[in-house]
């Protein structure tokens, strides 16, 4: 046992020392590799290989995604249909390539494209224009320098793929795992008895499982979510 200077000479014993003298008393730290944390991804790149015309529907979700995020606005361009002579072609093909060869994300280019544009050009076009066009946005000239490259990086480096907030259920059960490891390490000469009731105090038969089974199910819930917003391209980082 170890002094901790808590007033009346109480003396605190080590945790792994009580699991290591009654194990199987005290229930496991419902960490990770109890409760799997909710993972926002990381931005999607775009697929090594393939066709342009392929990767066409991922750059129009990242720029309708932007166009929500930056502006407030909400539209569904239709997807055009990819012929050699169409407006903006061969900025599409530049494009891919730089995004793939720079390992750049489709959505955080058009956020980085779409902030800029916001900032520096909106003022000067009519007020009905509430957007750039995707030409605008996917234009070989301005995918072309590599300051816009490098800033457009710089944005995606600060939204990287994280663990989120945990869901409530899981909240409960670590408040409760760890006043029950509280009230455990506070036991004076510590017996099987004493550990197991101090343990029942905050998990009584099953409880602890319970709550471990309904964290899981709300873990996968909010991860299901955020994958399924992902795949719809929306943003959510």
């Amino acid at each position: 046992m170890r002094s901790t200077g808590i007033s009346g000479g109480a003396s605190v014993s080590s945790l792994a020392t009580i699991e290591v003298q009654y194990p199987g008393i005290v229930p496991a730290f419902p960490g990770d590799t109890v409760v799997r944390a909710v993972v926002t991804p990381p931005p999607p790149l775009l697929p090594d290989g393939g066709l342009v015309a392929e990767v066409v529907p991922q750059l129009f979700a990242a720029y309708v995604c932007g166009l929500k995020h930056v502006l407030g606005v909400v539209r569904k361009p239709k997807l055009p249909k990819i012929t050699p002579e169409m407006t903006g072609a061969r900025s599409l093909v530049s494009a891919v390539g730089i995004l793939r060869a720079r390992k750049l994300s489709p959505v955080m280019w058009c956020v980085h494209s779409l902030e800029r544009w916001k900032r520096t050009l909106a003022s000067y076009v009519p007020a009905h224009v509430k957007c750039p066009a995707w030409t605008w946005v996917y234009s070989t000239t301005r995918m072309g320098r590599p300051e816009e490259i490098k800033e457009a990086l710089r944005v995606q480096n600060a939204h990287p793929g994280r663990v989120m907030a945990m869901g409530a259920a899981h909240k409960l059960l670590l408040e409760k795992w760890h006043a029950m490891r509280a009230s455990v390490v506070r036991l004076q000469n510590p017996t099987r008895e004493t550990v197991t009731k101090a343990v029942e105090l905050y998990f009584s038969s099953g409880h602890y499982d319970s709550l471990v089974k309904a964290a899981q199910k709300e873990t996968e819930g909010l991860q299901r979510f955020i994958d399924e917003k992902v795949a719809r391209g929306e943003f959510v980082w």
